[in-house]
């Protein structure tokens, strides 16, 4: 019995750290901006609102190394972009044929994203956790309002995660930046036989 007492005494000793380090709210919510490693090939349903502006809704495609495009869906008028070996061309045609624009400016570092990020999640304030169902599936929701020190903008950012695999289905961003103001809902899918045009 006293062997019993005494192993059911380390177990829950043991234990004592996990739930004294159990994530709170707001670190989760830090992990969840500050994460800026690569999810691979993935497909984003975005709709950007713009206050006093219009709205429009694309299609963004991200190979996980850099490379991207933008398909736009309303309205579709609008040119769709690319971006391929750090250079950007722009498609008048729906894709068929394409233009180069310019070489682009080296984009920033992970680790210099990363810091960036950490900053901003360092202002985290009102968060708030909690689920909501979506698309028929039961989704852990995290939410707060941060600032961007470095483009002095204001955010409120949500995130809808799928507990089991920890994947981002979903997120909604809104920015203040002076007198700028814009809502962005991104649906996000992995896309494992993405392949992007190579313009020639």
């Amino acid at each position: 019995m006293r062997r019993i007492c005494a192993a059911l005494l380390l177990t829950a000793t043991a234990l004592l750290p996990l739930q004294a380090h159990a994530e709170s709210c707001k670190e989760k919510f830090a992990r969840l901006l500050t994460d800026v490693s690569s999810k691979g090939p993935i497909r984003i349903h975005a709709t950007q609102s713009i206050k006093g502006g219009m709205t429009t809704t694309n299609y963004n495609y991200q190979s996980g190394d850099g490379d991207w495009m933008s398909e736009m869906i309303d309205p579709k008028t609008l040119p769709w972009s690319l971006v391929r070996n750090n250079v950007l061309y722009s498609s008048s045609d729906q894709g068929k044929t394409w233009t180069k624009v310019r070489a682009m400016d080296d984009a920033m570092s992970n680790d210099d994203v990363k810091k960036v990020q950490e900053a901003a999640a360092s202002t985290a304030k009102n968060e708030k956790c909690g689920s909501e169902e979506l698309d028929g599936v039961l989704h852990e929701t995290v939410e707060a309002d941060y600032v961007n020190t470095k483009y002095k903008s204001e955010h409120h950012q949500k995130y809808w995660v799928e507990p089991k695999s920890g994947w981002i289905t979903k997120t909604e961003t809104e920015t203040k930046q002076g007198a700028f103001e814009s809502s962005v809902i991104q649906i996000i899918e992995k896309a494992p036989d993405l392949s992007l045009p190579s313009p020639q």
